[in-house]
């Protein structure tokens, strides 16, 4: 080579290369040496396809144009026009240029670095340039099986690309490319019709896989159904409100108890919904629960609505505060439950409840009237047969007539006896009891009880003890009701005792007040009994009752005094052992002596406080 033909080689602009007969490198100039990016002297005496793919595999016989691509890196290769000129002696002359798809290979590197894939398609569809993501994505075809989002194939006028070529718009979109192996990678698409200086219209494309982002919106999806199909087949009314009170959302539910849908009402102020413009009194409580509820407030209050029907409705309604992250309201969930049916019941319950009441308060009143009805002429019963077993007015004339005298006095002593338990059950319901209270001795009361049960507990070949201190305080209550709540639990007591068994009655000051025990050695109470032995005329067995006799009515009685005293009374009992009954009255009913801690004087209710 000439120095005058090496010097103009060297200084043409551009890439160019003397090959030899075998196709191997001779001399290469400096934009050769800057466009593939290897030294000089590197590529002496290479074949020219280690790094130019596609020549033709003969070129010394005439002139060629083709396109190759040149292995700039082992990571990139450039699409470029190369065209190679026979000279003598079998040698040839390799020019490259920039590729007609794209001006000038500076930028061509630069697409083929880029990892979004892009495309050039001529107004045919034919793509005419690719770089390297392209070709990775579409495969070596760069014509996959490409599909819509529902998984359908997907025509080649609806691909984003065409759809940019036909309209001349820029077209965005996803689509899918199904693989051989039915694996299918997710495409952004974003199609822009350009001018190419040699392919006249065409449409550059750019897409990145989204397979990650396509999986998470699919999850976000079947989420959002399974909460749409919780939110609107709830039976409450939920919805959303904005800090404002506008409404956001509400579900199937809310929407179908006004008969509107969603587009009708979003946006508007809660309170001018159609929930709530029948009554302005309940808007302003519901503008007033908006207010408290986006200050961070729980808001929730019963109102009354009409249904598409026409009947009112009565709904049990809250406002409830949904805050972010850092502790901001953000939205207001509303939230309404139809309590219409429970209402009702409610109703109809109380109904019943005045007029069981009111039953019971006339069978207690009537009860009262027939008892002090039966009480006159038994008192007559009981005071003759009385005069006549004294012989008030000579002897009588046969010993037959004493025994049934007797009969009679004892039953209609019995009978009395129970008619006064029915009149105390009576006067308690009907709330006509009053206490006369007044400082009694209650060691001696006590005592009195015991020697009046000491026969009736001789008879039954039953031990009965008293326990008491010598002194025990005087006692401010009801002399007669004490008495009978004792009196009662005695009987009792000494009537369910079997014969060798033990009663025992006690009394003792405690820090808390008065104790008052009965325990026996008795049948005792099994544990399903233990609450209903307080309501009355309750016998645990029919056999019980006519073994023993009674109505079931003392320790009613036994407990609504000692109550009304200020007191309980608790049991502990095992079956076939025996029963322990304890009265405790508090500490404010006794009066005690001048010397001890707590001074005389004071008045009932200063004692009782």
């Amino acid at each position: 080579m000439s120095d005058l033909f090496r010097d103009a080689f060297a200084a043409l602009a551009c890439p160019a290369a003397i090959l030899d007969r075998a196709g191997r490198f001779v001399e290469v100039n400096g934009a050769f040496v800057d466009a593939v990016g290897r030294d000089a002297a590197l590529l002496a005496g290479k074949p020219a396809t280690d790094i130019l793919h596609n020549l033709p595999a003969a070129f010394a016989d005439r002139r060629h144009d083709c396109a190759i691509l040149l292995h700039h890196t082992e990571a990139v290769s450039v699409r470029m026009a190369c065209t190679i000129v026979p000279m003598s002696g079998g040698t040839a002359m390799l020019t490259l240029r920039a590729s007609p798809e794209l001006a000038g290979w500076p930028y061509q590197l630069i697409v083929e670095a880029i990892e979004e894939g892009i495309t050039i398609r001529a107004a045919d569809g034919r793509i005419i340039g690719s770089n390297r993501a392209a070709r990775a994505l579409l495969g070596p075809t760069g014509a996959p099986d490409f599909i819509r989002w529902d998984g359908e194939p997907l025509a080649q006028a609806d691909h984003p690309a065409f759809l940019a070529l036909a309209s001349g718009n820029p077209v965005a979109g996803i689509i899918g490319a199904r693989k051989p192996d039915g694996t299918v990678r997710w495409l952004q698409v974003h199609s822009v019709p350009i001018h190419h200086p040699e392919a006249g219209h065409a449409v550059v494309s750019s897409f990145a896989e989204i397979n990650q982002l396509v999986d998470t919106q699919r999850r976000l999806a079947d989420s959002e159904r399974r909460f749409r199909a919780i939110f609107d087949q709830t039976y409450e009314f939920i919805g959303l409100l904005d800090t404002e009170g506008h409404l956001i959302e509400a579900n199937a539910t809310a929407l179908a108890f006004i008969d509107k849908g969603l587009d009708e009402i979003a946006g508007l102020p809660f309170a001018e919904t159609p929930w709530w413009t029948h009554s302005p009194a309940e808007q302003t409580k519901l503008r007033d629960g908006i207010a408290r509820a986006a200050v961070g407030e729980f808001v929730r209050f019963e109102t009354s609505h009409a249904g598409p029907n026409g009947h009112a409705a009565t709904i049990d309604f809250s406002l409830k505060p949904a805050h972010d992250d850092n502790g901001k309201v953000i939205y207001i969930i509303p939230e309404g439950r139809d309590i219409t049916h429970l209402k009702r019941a409610e109703e109809a319950l109380m109904a019943a409840k005045l007029e069981a009441e009111a039953a019971n308060h006339a069978k207690s009143a009537f009860l009262a009237s027939v008892s002090h009805e039966l009480r006159t002429p038994l008192n007559a019963v009981i005071g003759f047969s009385e005069t006549i077993q004294h012989q008030v007015f000579g002897p009588l004339g046969n010993a037959r007539y004493a025994e049934y005298v007797g009969l009679i006095h004892s039953a209609g002593s019995h009978l009395r006896d129970i008619i006064e338990d029915i009149l105390d059950v009576a006067r308690i319901e009907i709330g006509e009891v009053t206490l006369r209270e007044e400082d009694m001795d209650l060691g001696e009361c006590l005592s009195g009880l015991v020697r009046m049960m000491s026969l009736k507990a001789e008879e039954r070949r039953v031990s009965l003890t008293l326990v008491a201190p010598a002194e025990l305080p005087r006692l401010h209550a009801d002399p007669l009701r004490i008495r009978q709540v004792v009196l009662n639990l005695l009987s009792n007591a000494v009537k369910f005792t079997p014969p060798q068994g033990s009663v025992h009655l006690s009394a003792a000051v405690t820090g808390d007040g008065l104790e008052i025990s009965v325990t026996d050695t008795g049948i005792g109470i099994r544990p399903e009994d233990m609450d209903s032995i307080w309501k009355p005329f309750f016998q645990a067995d029919a056999s019980l009752s006519r073994r023993f006799g009674g109505t079931g009515l003392g320790l009613p009685i036994v407990r609504h005094y000692v109550e009304a005293h200020g007191g309980a009374v608790t049991v502990d009992s095992i079956p076939g052992k025996g029963s322990a009954f304890t009265v405790r009255l508090p500490a404010g009913r006794l009066v005690r002596p001048a010397n001890d801690a707590e001074p005389q004087g004071l008045s009932a209710a200063e004692r009782r406080n």
